[in-house]
């Protein structure tokens, strides 16, 4: 409420990860928590994977449903390279239609960081 107060940029976000029990953090699950970040007044989502344990096929996964759920607000992708499947990951979740991903200058990217926007930029650019 006071972020929508000051008429700043509310972005509701979804931690990204996985559970044993398959009725919890699933894509039903992911697609209810953005509509109710929408009914709560968010202006944009973001999926928060900070540890960088999302497989393609599970961002993909979460990205349809959030679009399906709300395709008018923008889905920005936050991954950290940790694992090495955040490149693979931001591409799976774009073709899923994920409108933005998080990146990080080369010097700064990998390891812990994000992957390389200068990467990334090439690799969309083709």
């Amino acid at each position: 409420e006071a972020v929508l107060a000051a008429g700043a940029h509310y972005q509701g976000a979804i931690t990204f990860t996985t559970h044993e029990d398959p009725t919890l953090y699933n894509t039903k699950w992911v697609a209810e928590m953005a509509l109710h970040l929408k009914r709560l007044g968010a202006h944009s989502l973001c999926i928060k994977d900070m540890s960088g344990i999302s497989t393609p096929a599970m961002m993909r996964d979460w990205v349809a449903a959030i679009k399906d759920a709300v395709p008018e607000l923008p889905l920005i992708i936050h991954s950290h390279y940790t694992t090495g499947f955040a490149p693979l990951t931001y591409l799976s979740a774009i073709e899923a239609g994920a409108d933005a991903i998080d990146c990080a200058i080369s010097t700064l990217s990998g390891r812990t960081g994000h992957p390389s926007m200068e990467v990334m930029s090439r690799v969309l650019e083709d």
